[in-house]
């Protein structure tokens, strides 16, 4: 059974908080005035704040530092009615 194999099968209830700076970077092209291509890259120093319970109310806290890279990007084109695009995020 897969709720075996899983190291937090016994976790019965989760509270969390996460915060942190980033930066980043975005730049969006334009070619003919309607045709578009959109990036994005940022570095983020997340810390979370946890509080797990187990199945027997046990309780655990942690602090963990996560730092991530993100990206995301957009391609599409914009009329002077309508848009059509597609995003990655």
């Amino acid at each position: 059974m897969l709720a075996d194999s899983y190291p937090h099968s016994d976790v019965s209830k989760i509270n969390f908080i996460t915060f942190g700076p980033g930066i980043g970077y975005g730049y969006t092209f334009v070619a003919k005035e309607h045709f578009f291509i959109t990036a994005m890259a940022s570095f983020n120093a997340d810390v979370s704040y946890i509080k797990e319970w187990n199945t027997s109310n046990d309780l655990d806290i942690n602090w963990r530092f996560n730092p991530n890279i993100k990206a995301k990007g957009a391609i599409g084109y914009n009329a002077d009615k309508w848009n059509s695009c597609f995003i990655y995020l």
